[in-house]
Parts: structure tokens; sequence; C-alpha cells
């Protein structure tokens, strides 16, 4: 793709989608971008490097450019951060053996956090329905955080 911006493009290169973090799904994300006359975008989602190709087969539809992007977590001199990547080929990227390590890892994080929070006497009868969308089961590292705070464990 051979772009050229006016001075004024309206451009954002940094947002999610309900794929990470975001509150809309993509299709929603792409409709109100192309009505609000974006030039350009850019899908960051979280560790996501898998949904990129669709969310811009959903903006070509739109004629809405879509740069490939994603925000990677990672550590830098053992703190947590993140880095945002662009520009890479959604079909076939060495980002997705990371994304898939690390998701790994995270997942494996995610378990022990909620096996230790039962052990240490948290009782979670709500679980089902808190995570009705996931079938009672964690999926997401925010979920041991959602099921404290709706159990009464935590003020938010």
């Amino acid at each position: 793709m051979n772009l050229t911006l006016a001075s004024d493009a309206a451009v954002d290169l940094h947002m999610h989608t309900a794929y990470s973090d975001g509150r809309w799904p993509a299709q929603q994300l792409v409709e109100y971008l192309a009505s609000e006359h974006f030039d350009l975008v850019a899908v960051t989602d979280h560790n996501r490097v898998d949904k990129v190709a669709e969310i811009q087969a959903l903006a070509a539809e739109k004629h809405l450019p879509v740069l490939s992007g994603v925000e990677m977590s990672t550590t830098w001199n053992g703190k947590m951060g993140d880095l945002l990547c662009y520009g890479f080929n959604p079909e076939s990227n060495e980002l997705m053996s990371i994304v898939e390590s690390f998701t790994q890892i995270q997942q494996e994080n995610m378990y022990e956090i909620y096996r230790n929070l039962l052990r240490k006497g948290y009782m979670f009868s709500d679980q089902e329905k808190i995570l009705a969308k996931s079938g009672g089961k964690l999926l997401h590292p925010l979920d041991n955080s959602i099921l404290l705070y709706e159990h009464g464990y935590a003020p938010d």
C-alpha cells in the first residue's frame, strides 16, 4: 500500500478491540473509524497478531487503511512494559512465536495465581455467572482480579 497523508489527516496508531482490552468488537470499531473518516489507523491489540489480517480485511471493505500493529508485552531490565510494533506481514511474521510463548507463560501464571487464591481460602461461588462468556473458565489475565472484585474481596 502506497499512502500519502495530508498534514491534517485523521490518524490513530494505538487502539484496541475486544480481542484484547478494548470495548468494541473489531467490526464495530472499523465501522466507527470509517464513519468518522479516519485516514489511517493501527489496531494494536495486546499480544494479538492473529487478528490483524481479519481486521485489515474488515477495514478494506470500508476503504479504511489499517497499518499492521500489535502491543507486545515485554520486560526490560527486569521491569514489565509494552512495545508497539508496526508494519509486519500479518500472514507470516516472527512475532507469532513470541506471542505464543508469552501467552503460554501468562496463562500458566494466571492459573497459578488462581490456585494460590483458592489455597488461601478465597471462594468464588459466582464464578460461572461472572465468567459466563468463557463458560466460567479463566481466559484472561484480569479474570482473577474480576473474581476478587465481584466477590467483594477487592474494593476496585
